[in-house]
């Protein structure tokens, strides 16, 4: 636990709830926001408007400026975490219920445990840490092997399924990349130049896919417009700047709740909201990776 002066109570209430509730609701975001947007425009316009608010707040209050060290932190970062690894959540909500992409995205921690070679060399000598992997990645294989029986067989799922895995990866390697790659500067301009570099590609692939050519703003509608701004102001600044103010306050152990209230969340969302259908298969797939989810929470409140 980090020690800072005492805060109130209700404030790390509300910080959890923003945390939990908005992060969570930003997968049914996303779905309202694709009903009318196309998703690389979207995506473009997202993070380009976060990038240019928190270039913005990092000017006004510490007078900093991009230099090579951070745009190098920020493209190689940014292209990992929000370019490929919400790039793939936003693609696959295409052809996904939006709660059930967001069961694939809480793979995030597993792939961390096994990426990281610092924070497996001990944690693997633990039998808790070994249960967790085994209950989340038979999530995933249960997942998989329903998709994958002949009478279900579906390229555009499969395709979808196949891209949250590698949208988990870019996620968990830009984390990563972010943690040992420090770099001189505040949050917010590191912040910044990883939206800033991920809207401009979005921009790009936007380009040459055609979307950019034949979108007309008339085409959206008002539902989607408001699922944008939802997801810029709520899930890409105070659920970011919440999640932020946590790490000074409360323990890391605590902050990584996150992972497995998320899902939880969306799922909730996406049924009541979206109507969407969760079959029994992956009712189960959800239990075994928001248990291996806990369990490796547990595990690491328990190195022994």
């Amino acid at each position: 636990m980090n020690h800072h002066t005492p805060v109130a109570p209700w404030k790390i209430v509300c910080a959890f709830s923003a945390v939990y509730l908005i992060w969570g609701s930003t997968y049914i975001g996303i779905y309202y926001a694709l009903q009318s947007m196309p998703p690389f425009i979207m995506a473009a316009g997202r993070f380009g408007v976060v990038g240019l608010i928190m270039y913005a707040i990092s000017k006004w209050i510490n007078k900093e400026s991009f230099n090579i060290e951070v745009l190098k932190y920020g493209f190689i970062s940014g292209t990992a975490l929000f370019f490929i690894g919400n790039g793939a959540v936003i693609l696959s909500e295409k052809y996904l219920p939006s709660g059930l992409v967001s069961v694939l995205a809480a793979l995030v921690p597993f792939w961390m445990l096994l990426f990281d070679s610092k924070m497996r060399s001990g944690r693997f000598k633990n039998v808790m840490t070994l249960a967790g992997l085994g209950l989340g990645f038979g999530g995933v294989i249960l997942l998989f092997i329903d998709k994958l029986s002949a009478a279900r067989l579906n390229t555009a799922s499969l395709w979808a399924y196949g891209l949250m895995i590698l949208g988990t990866w870019a996620w968990s390697y830009g984390t990563l990349y972010s943690k040992y790659h420090p770099v001189h500067g505040s949050t917010y301009l590191k912040a910044s130049a990883q939206t800033l570099a991920a809207g401009l590609l979005f921009i790009l692939v936007s380009w040459i896919s055609g979307e950019l050519t034949s979108f007309h703003f008339g085409q959206v509608s008002h539902t989607s417009w408001l699922a944008l701004w939802y997801l810029i102001l709520f899930g890409s600044m105070i659920g970011y700047f919440s999640y932020l103010w946590l790490i000074g306050h409360v323990s890391a152990s605590a902050i990584s709740t996150y992972a497995f209230v998320n899902p939880l969340v969306a799922v909730m969302l996406g049924i009541l909201l979206a109507g969407e259908k969760f079959e029994l298969k992956e009712v189960f797939a959800l239990v075994f990776i928001i248990g291996g989810l806990v369990v490796l929470y547990f595990s690491k409140r328990n190195p022994k």
